[in-house]
């Protein structure tokens, strides 16, 4: 099951750890990160995704050419998950971004809460995640308690 409202879909985020994906996510984060913060020494060895992230968030989203109106729509919205913290976010929210960033694009195309849903459920190898909802607790049923002869015979009577 995935967290689910009935107006905007499951939530989705991306899998940072990447190890069922077989990917560095280190290295596929650090990638989108702009000229100016990107090098070589902290793309990889001992840095974590997250920081990545948070760099991306706090400044490189805001970059001209971090999400260009020609850019790949898988790529967008790999992009604009990292843009957004990679917090959990829904088709709806990432296809409203996408059109607040390309309002005056002169690439028009389809990118529909339910273009953008189809992207999100099949980019695995981007590590992109439904939010798993955590799962109810499973209802306690009462004891069943046998009565007794007297209290059938008492219940028969009455």
């Amino acid at each position: 099951m995935v967290e689910e409202s009935a107006a905007t879909g499951p939530s989705y985020y991306i899998d940072l750890d990447g190890a069922e994906h077989g990917r560095s996510m280190v290295a596929v984060v650090a990638a989108r990160k702009c000229y100016e913060h990107r090098s070589v020494a902290d793309s990889t060895g001992d840095s974590k995704p997250s920081e990545h992230v948070k760099e991306i968030a706090g400044h490189c989203a805001d970059t001209a050419d971090y999400l260009l109106p020609d850019t790949p729509l898988k790529e967008a919205v790999f992009r604009m998950l990292l843009a957004g913290g990679n917090k959990k976010t829904t088709a709806e929210e990432v296809s409203q971004g996408l059109e607040a960033r390309w309002a005056m694009s002169s690439y028009p195309r389809n990118i529909s809460p339910d273009v953008v849903a189809k992207l999100l459920a099949n980019s695995d190898s981007y590590g992109i995640v439904a939010d798993e909802e955590p799962k109810p607790p499973a209802e306690i049923e009462p004891p069943v308690v046998e009565a007794s002869d007297d209290e059938e015979a008492d219940a028969i009577a009455e």
